[in-house]
């Protein structure tokens, strides 16, 4: 970065012919004539070590029939560039001069197209929505109850108060939540009174055929929104009004939609109606009910709309949705491909098995039907494990399968199934593999590898499962790991005649110079650094998900933390013909 970075910056805006302004001290009006309509902008507040792009403030901008805003937020402030995808680079202001013009420019042509900015304000639907509070959902298909809970924070230890959607104190997620939230839990029943519903269409219509102002500003309005998507929605939206107007007067209407990207939002409206609503309610039940034993018609549109009117509304406000369902937290990372329904096996919670573990977990490990995550290690966590391995003091003395399990139940906020298995031995290894999808060896143990790999190639070749080996090599210097789906080369196949197949040193001296450190008689550690245990956890987990991916990528991958390891090409290995345990 030069000493002249933002004089340059200036010297490129008055270039590309826009005239700096007496106030502020350092800012530009750039006035734009886009397909016919003027727009005038103050481009001011650069940041001279361009860590974030300059401030652009809307002064003058057209009123276009048929044609939504989109795009000015908060302060009437232009939203011009992802910041997260793109950059400024102080090592050329010229370009990011010509950059913020250019950014500019696209998104006017977006503003004034009836398509694109319709397509806009529905992709970013929640920059629009403006609500008056927040809530945060932890139910994503089944919400009932909406609550407002205390909670006291960790940090400043000072008393706040959150709002949460979910689907009954009795759910798995509801108490993983609010244990996590530290939610001070009232005795009261909580009534259920959330009305959830889908939308196909997206949300807001073009602006040409909207009837109210945007964002929806009342109950009168919002049932007018609510016949936009279609007699049916706003029938079936009604009838479970009616339904919950039995139980309470105080409802909210949940609504999720799925953009044109194929993320799923979520808002809400929040509607206290008078508390006469429930006699309404009833005495509309009982009217049903009579016409259905009597076999009349069905009531009509106007007769359920009339019961909701918007005299019946004492207020109405607008929910922002933190979406923390299980299935989005996991699922928003990776776009459907995670372990929920796989009943995963992991051996060894050592220093590799405990971050694998941990991110396991977080791709949906132990969720879903039949999802099950099983741990199995026999060792105790010891005072010298701490330097490299997940679980801290608070776990010394316990089996690390037992420590890692309390671990990972604390670390997310929803229920998963988890196992935990005795020492693997001949018998528990061959029940490992007929009840699992997938198994991973985390043990680095050579014996215990091939005898896991040995049972896999013994199993039912019906069954569909995966072994996964991984192992820290050459005295921490680097990491491999082997997919085996019965396809290619097994973990035997890696030693020819008692020798490496692909040499782990890349010459005997660096071999004979790295000896592992002994600590009392027939105990020994290798001194490597955590960060290698990290990035064997990583090389294991994306092994495994490209493989679930595609069946053809590489299975023996290789990590290499010091250039006196070899490089190894990632390949799927050819299996020995002379090997005893994948070629008996």
């Amino acid at each position: 970065m030069t000493d002249n970075t933002l004089a340059r910056f200036c010297q490129a805006m008055k270039d590309l012919g826009i005239e700096p302004v007496s106030k502020p001290a350092i800012g530009y009006r750039y006035d734009v004539n886009e397909a016919g309509h003027e727009f005038s902008f103050l481009i001011h507040e650069p940041d001279e070590s361009f860590l974030r792009p300059p401030k652009v403030t809307v002064l003058r901008k057209p009123h276009i029939e048929g044609v939504r805003r989109t795009h000015i937020v908060e302060g009437n402030t232009l939203c011009f560039v992802d910041e997260n995808n793109y950059y400024f680079d102080a090592e050329h202001p010229e370009k990011a001069a010509s950059d913020t013009i250019g950014f500019i420019n696209m998104t006017i042509k977006r503003m004034v197209s009836p398509t694109l900015s319709h397509d806009d304000f529905n992709n970013e639907f929640d920059a629009y929505w403006r609500p008056h509070q927040y809530a945060y959902l932890i139910a994503a298909d089944n919400a009932k109850y909406i609550d407002r809970y205390r909670r006291r924070s960790p940090l400043s230890s000072a008393e706040s108060e959150e709002t949460l959607i979910h689907e009954g104190r009795e759910s798995g997620a509801f108490k993983a939540w609010t244990f996590k939230r530290a939610y001070q839990i009232d005795e009261h029943e909580p009534i259920e009174n959330v009305v959830q519903l889908t939308i196909r269409n997206p949300p807001v219509p073009p602006a040409a055929d909207i009837l109210y102002k945007w964002p929806i500003a009342s109950w009168e309005n919002f049932v007018l929104w609510s016949k936009a998507q279609g007699n049916s929605f706003v029938a079936t939206m009604l009838e479970k009004l009616a339904k919950v107007a039995l139980r309470s007067h105080d409802i909210t209407i949940l609504i999720s939609y799925t953009n044109k990207s194929g993320l799923m939002h979520h808002f809400a409206v929040r509607a206290l109606f008078k508390r006469n609503i429930r006699t309404i309610a009833k005495r509309d039940a009982r009217a049903r009910e009579s016409a259905k034993k009597n076999r009349q018609n069905k009531r009509k549109l106007a007769d359920i709309i009339s019961m909701f009117s918007a005299q019946q509304v004492k207020s109405f406000e607008r929910l922002g949705i933190f979406n923390a369902s299980p299935s989005f937290v996991i699922g928003r990372n990776t776009l459907g491909d995670d372990l929920k329904g796989l009943k995963i096996g992991l051996i060894g919670c050592g220093t590799l098995g405990g971050y694998i573990a941990s991110t396991l977990i977080k791709l949906g490990a132990g969720t879903g039907e039949g999802g099950e995550l099983i741990l199995s290690d026999g060792d105790l966590l010891k005072p010298e494990n701490l330097g490299r391995h997940v679980l801290d003091a608070n776990y010394i003395g316990e089996f690390k399968s037992f420590a890692l399990k309390h671990f990972l139940q604390n670390s997310v906020h929803w229920p998963f199934n988890c196992e935990l298995w005795p020492s693997i031995d001949a018998a528990h290894c061959k029940r490992l593999f007929s009840h699992c999808d997938l198994v991973i060896d985390a043990v680095g143990n050579i014996p215990l590898s091939k005898m896991m790999s040995l049972q896999l190639h013994r199993s039912e070749p019906s069954k569909d499962i995966t072994l996964i080996h991984g192992w820290i090599d050459a005295d921490g210097n680097a990491v491999r790991c082997l997919l085996d789906d019965r396809k290619a080369g097994c973990i035997n196949c890696l030693r020819v005649e008692g020798k490496e197949r692909f040499p782990i040193f890349k010459n005997e001296n660096d071999a004979n110079e790295h000896k592992p450190v002994a600590m009392s008689c027939g105990q020994s550690f290798t001194p490597y650094a955590a960060s290698v245990s990290l990035a064997g956890a990583s090389l294991i987990i994306n092994t495994l998900l490209d493989n679930l991916h595609d069946k053809n990528t590489p299975r023996l991958r290789q990590y290499k933390a010091n250039n006196c390891v070899p490089e190894l090409k990632w390949q799927t290995m050819k299996g020995l013909s002379t090997c005893k345990v994948c070629k008996p």
